[in-house]
Order: C-alpha cells, then sequence, then structure tokens
C-alpha cells in the first residue's frame, strides 16, 4: 500500500495500524481494496473475492478450480505458502450440521476449498443476527435465529440501563461522568448505582437483562471463576 500510494500520505507500518482505534483502522481497510480495484483492475464481486484479496490476490475472480498453492509450488519456488496453509487442502462443507469437515487432500489448495470455511462463518454469522435498526433500545438479539434461552433475556431494557447511565460521545467534557467510579462496598441496591466499578456494572446488567434475580456481589476475579463453573450458562447454542 505505500508503494502503490494508498496509504493517506503516511509510511504504513504494523505497529502503525496496530495503534489505531477499529474506526481509524477501517480507513485503511478501504483503501486497500480500492488498491485492487482501481490500481490492480481487480473485479471483486463477492465475499470470496474479497477473502482472495487477503489470502491470495491473483485468485480474485478466478474459477473454483484455479489452484492458490500447493506443495509443488512451494518446492520449485522455495516458498512455504502451501506448508502455512495447507490444513484448507481437501476441506469441504457439512451443510447438515453447518461446519467444515476434512477430505481427501492432494497436496493443492484452489479456489474452491475456500468456500467450506466462508459458508462456515457465514451461517454462523446469520445465526447470530439481531434486528437491531437506528434506536438501540429496540434490540432484539438472538429472537431471528430462533434461539429460545437469548429471546427470554431483556436485552432492550438492559440497554436502556445502560443508556441512562452514560454520556454521549459528543459531551464536551467527557470527565463529568454520570456514575463515578469507586470500589465501595454498597454493589447491590438500588442506591449504589450512583457509584460503580466494573464488576458491579456487568452484575448489575446481568440483573437488568434478568440472567439473574438479584445483582450477584462479585468482583472481576469471582465473575471469572463463576464463568469457568458454569460456563454451559454463557454458550449459546446454534
Amino acid at each position: 500500500m505505500n508503494i502503490q500510494g494508498y496509504s493517506n500520505g503516511k509510511k504504513l507500518t504494523k505497529t502503525m495500524l496496530g495503534n489505531m482505534t477499529i474506526l481509524e483502522q477501517l480507513d485503511y481497510v478501504k483503501l486497500y481494496f480500492d488498491m485492487h480495484q482501481k490500481h490492480y483492475k481487480r473485479e471483486i464481486n463477492d465475499a470470496l473475492d474479497m477473502y482472495m484479496c487477503i489470502l491470495c490476490p491473483a485468485a480474485v475472480g478466478k474459477e473454483d478450480s484455479f489452484v492458490l498453492y500447493s506443495k509443488e509450488k512451494d518446492k520449485r519456488d522455495s516458498t512455504n505458502y502451501y506448508t502455512k496453509n495447507h490444513s484448507i487442502d481437501g476441506e469441504y462443507y457439512y451443510e447438515k450440521k453447518e461446519t467444515v469437515l476434512k477430505g481427501q487432500a492432494n497436496n493443492e489448495i484452489t479456489r474452491g476449498e475456500l468456500k467450506p470455511r466462508l459458508l462456515m462463518w457465514t451461517a454462523k454469522g446469520i445465526a447470530k443476527k439481531n434486528t437491531c435498526r437506528i434506536d438501540a433500545s429496540t434490540c432484539e438479539f438472538g429472537s431471528s435465529a430462533g434461539n429460545n434461552e437469548s429471546s427470554d433475556l431483556d436485552i432492550p431494557g438492559g440497554i436502556k440501563w445502560l443508556k441512562s447511565k452514560s454520556i454521549s460521545s459528543s459531551f464536551e467534557d467527557r470527565s463529568k461522568y454520570k456514575v463515578l467510579y469507586d470500589q465501595d462496598a454498597n454493589r447491590v441496591s438500588l442506591e449504589g448505582e450512583d457509584t460503580m466499578d466494573c464488576s458491579e456494572t456487568v452484575c448489575r446488567y446481568l440483573q437488568k437483562i434478568e440472567w439473574s434475580e438479584e445483582v450477584l456481589n462479585l468482583n472481576t476475579s469471582e465473575l471469572y471463576n463463576f464463568a469457568k463453573k458454569n460456563s454451559n450458562w454463557l454458550v449459546i447454542p446454534i
């Protein structure tokens, strides 16, 4: 991106990108794909083409039979592209279980062999789809996936409570919080909401969404141990 001039006039480094916020990084993600479309004249038609822009740009727009990497190419060109990605070789998508299974490897990785992982993660993403629109208070997480466990939770109520305790991102003086940070002993009563630390906020949120009947009196370490001991309560089945 530096050589082709798609770097916003800066000399990009991994450290520089790593120190950016997620939103700042998205500007360079857009530039990266602009570079492929405008400089290299590659036509990105679908998600698999986007995948190829990152894994093997030469495969953008090619047929599924196009060979990205092979053991023979590694040996001939003294590279290790196939070796680093050999787990893809022979994979196929098992639609009934929406998962990727291992088939017969043939020492080659074709463009089409990247589809199984893409299909799997697309299916997982659809299962987690929510109905958020403009107003976060109308969110109904998990309902579109038919997940009865998550739809029983009052997520909109929890978000409404969080919004009541937060300040706008456009607020000029962000030091004037509505809720002051304090590791006090008043962690479960309604009056204690005026001062909270991180773990207390989590515990109160869990009660607001009706995950727990009462506000849990747990610090960060206790929350971690509780989650490890009761992990089946936290995992949403797909």
